[in-house]
């Protein structure tokens, strides 16, 4: 996140705020390891920032992070999983 969105994210006060704003930005999904199982994931982030959200693809990943997104946002899921 830039210094700006960074800001501007630490002034949101509620989740459902802050899960709007990381939609915004967009999500997307890196390669990691497993820390239990040593398998490779890839895990979502939004612009560097990892969510606790993890897939066997890159799409499955973004899909259930936009979908929890969604759900901590209190929007109706745009995702079928």
């Amino acid at each position: 996140m830039t210094n700006e969105q960074s800001e501007a994210f630490d002034a949101l006060s509620t989740v459902q705020e802050r899960a709007k704003f990381l939609l915004n930005i967009g999500v997307s999904a890196k390669l990691d390891i497993d820390p239990d199982t040593f398998e490779p994931v890839y895990r979502a982030c939004v612009d560097g920032i990892f969510l606790p959200i993890d897939g066997c693809s890159e799409k499955s990943a973004i899909l259930k992070a936009k979908a929890w997104l969604e759900t901590k946002a209190e929007l109706p899921s745009s995702i079928q999983l």
